[in-house]
């Protein structure tokens, strides 16, 4: 109670989900996304929106201002239960409670929230949302970044596993042994260009391990094949820290 005013305590009270519930949501899209659930990728994206919509307040919330005076309830009859007492409907208090049943600094997405959402993509089988699940593979990547959230090895491997995955590949003997299939000269070489730059990307960030170049085989077998290993390349792999997120490099949307 402030000011004679008085905010119901189920407010305070009510469940509310953390970063890791979003985070095993995620990965319940990635067995949909595998067994060819449709848009189980733009699913996972929809989660996303709402963790990051509840870090935003819609409205400033006050706590020194008085809130309004509770309305009486209304009398009961006999052998029925008490009403709540409802705040008055004066000075924005319902957008009060509104802000404070939504907003939630608990849910402010991770790096690990992230990943899984890209391996959602990754995973994707059904053909009719492949073009779609790699392009929502790195506006995630790029929304991250922009929140100065750095990127892990994991990542950028699930990252190259969408190039390899998502898009075609040429009919050579290196392909074909993964299962891909044959296409144009222009998507292949789209594919080969994506590749490399995150690639490039896990290389200036010292992230580069082992899941890394696996996918990179399977992305870019050439560039795999040239890759001479730098120390400085994985000098970051598994750290919390590394890097601030302003030297992550963003992708060119221009490249899908």
């Amino acid at each position: 109670s402030r000011g004679g005013g008085i905010l119901p305590s189920s407010i305070f009270n009510i469940p509310r989900p953390d970063a890791y519930i979003y985070q095993l949501a995620m990965e319940c899209w990635i067995e949909s996304a595998f067994r060819s659930q449709p848009s189980a990728a733009m699913s996972a994206l929809a989660l996303l929106d709402r963790a990051e919509g509840q870090c935003r307040r819609i409205f400033p919330v006050d706590i020194t201002s008085p809130l309004p005076s509770p309305t009486p309830p209304p009398p009961s009859a006999p052998g029925e239960p008490t009403p709540s007492i409802i705040v008055n409907d004066n000075n924005n208090s319902s957008k009060i409670m509104k802000t404070l049943n939504i907003y939630n600094e608990a849910v402010r997405p991770n790096e690990n929230v992230y990943t899984s959402l890209i391996k959602v993509c990754a995973n994707t089988k059904r053909k009719a949302d492949m073009a779609q699940a790699l392009q929502i593979s790195f506006d995630v990547y790029n929304r991250m970044i922009d929140h100065g959230i750095q990127p892990t090895a994991n990542l950028y491997a699930y990252l190259l596993s969408c190039c390899a995955n998502l898009m075609s590949s040429s009919s050579s003997s290196s392909s074909s042994y993964y299962g891909h299939s044959s296409s144009s000269p222009l998507s292949y070489r789209k594919r080969m260009e994506l590749a490399e730059t995150v690639f490039e990307a896990a290389c200036h960030q010292g992230q580069v391990n082992n899941f890394v170049l696996k996918n990179l085989k399977r992305a870019n077998y050439p560039l795999y094949e040239s890759y001479v290993p730098s120390p400085e390349h994985s000098a970051r792999v598994g750290l919390a820290g590394g890097t601030t997120a302003a030297t992550a490099r963003r992708t060119s949307r221009s490249m899908l």
